[in-house]
């Protein structure tokens, strides 16, 4: 996005409305600007009423990812709900992924949070998405997870974990993003595991509910 741009979409992040005079920067060409504003406004970020600009609702959703020093949009972690079941001969709940960053790992099964939509009601959904299983759940706690190779974060999320109990079903696998399956974890080498699972598993299973833990792996 340019400059110009992102100064704009700043000045009416803190402003309910502001004129083209307050919008403008002394410095830039008038015609060069209402290009820009123009541009905006033809991309639904902003809107005009009689001589004054407001933000839309896409330019509201916009700036709320933006820094305010830049104007740039950051990254943010994505947000995760993870699942934690035991069946009657101790086995955890395992998904081994088919997807990047994680292909061909194992780690307790999740699934992102969709905007806008309600976390349990999107919890349950997702179990069944990832293992075809159902059962009334638990919330234990909040675990970042931050995934770096190379010096460079390949993968960071927040998981709201939920143990599962009252287990229905059997396994059953979609096959687009990996496979679900019962199994214990020292039957596994350290390589099958994605980055982080030990410790994720350590918490678990020592620390007591609700806990807040950050995980970063190299």
């Amino acid at each position: 996005m340019h400059w110009i741009q992102k100064h704009i979409l700043r000045q009416l992040a803190t402003s309910d409305t502001l004129r083209y005079t307050d919008l403008r920067p002394d410095n830039v060409e008038g015609n060069l600007f209402m290009y820009h504003l123009n541009q905006l406004i033809a991309d639904g970020f902003i809107t005009k009423n009689d001589k004054n600009y407001h933000l839309s609702l896409s330019g509201k959703k916009y700036v709320s990812s933006m820094s305010l020093e830049s104007g740039s949009v950051r990254l943010q972690p994505k947000i995760v709900v993870m699942f934690i079941a035991k069946n009657k001969d101790g086995k955890y709940l395992l998904f081994k992924w088919k997807r990047q960053p994680y292909q061909n790992l194992i780690s307790f099964p999740f699934g992102k949070i969709h905007y806008g939509k309600p976390v349990l009601d999107l919890a349950h959904k997702e179990l069944m998405w990832k293992s075809g299983l159902t059962g009334d759940l638990k919330y234990l706690g909040d675990v970042y997870v931050q995934t770096n190779e190379n010096d460079e974060v390949v993968d960071h999320y927040l998981a709201h974990i939920f143990q599962v109990a009252n287990i229905k079903g059997e396994i059953q696998s979609n096959g687009l993003q990996g496979k679900p399956f019962w199994g214990k974890i020292e039957d596994f080498q350290k390589d099958d595991l994605a980055p982080g699972f030990e410790d994720l598993v350590n918490i678990i299973e020592n620390q007591n509910p609700p806990y807040l833990k950050e995980i970063i792996t190299k």
